[in-house]
């Protein structure tokens, strides 16, 4: 990969929904691997998932950003809990996107980063040859 594609595939430069969208690439190709079933390649399919976990953070991160950003004058929140509060309603989101990203980071994310490395070093067996 070219420095130019390295920089443009960077989580700086991407939207959340493309990283999204590399991250489930990247499932189906550990899937597709050689017609195999996903999960045959536990340490692949592991760090598909770990790419999975890593963009589902960046997207809720993206999320809650854009909700600390000043409103337009043209939203308003029309029906719920939070009725013409929009500053309580996306300090509400902000809040529970905070939470999840915690929960993700220090429940799967972390569960998985530790199976990634438990399996580094698995070695593949390989056919023997006989002479």
């Amino acid at each position: 990969m070219t420095k130019a594609e390295q920089h443009l595939r960077s989580p700086e430069t991407m939207t959340s929904e493309t990283l999204i969208r590399y991250a489930a690439d990247a499932l189906t190709v550990v899937a597709r691997r050689n017609g195999a079933a996903a999960g045959t390649d536990a340490y692949a399919t592991i760090g598909a998932l770990r790419q999975v976990i890593t963009a589902l953070d960046n997207a809720m991160g993206s999320v809650a950003t854009a909700l600390t950003q000043r409103p337009r004058a043209d939203q308003a929140i029309v029906e719920g809990p939070f009725t013409g509060d929009i500053e309580a309603a996306t300090g509400t989101a902000e809040q529970w996107l905070s939470r999840a990203r915690l929960t993700l980071m220090v429940g799967p994310a972390r569960s998985i980063d530790n199976a990634h490395v438990a399996l580094a070093g698995l070695a593949h067996a390989s056919p023997v040859t006989t002479f």
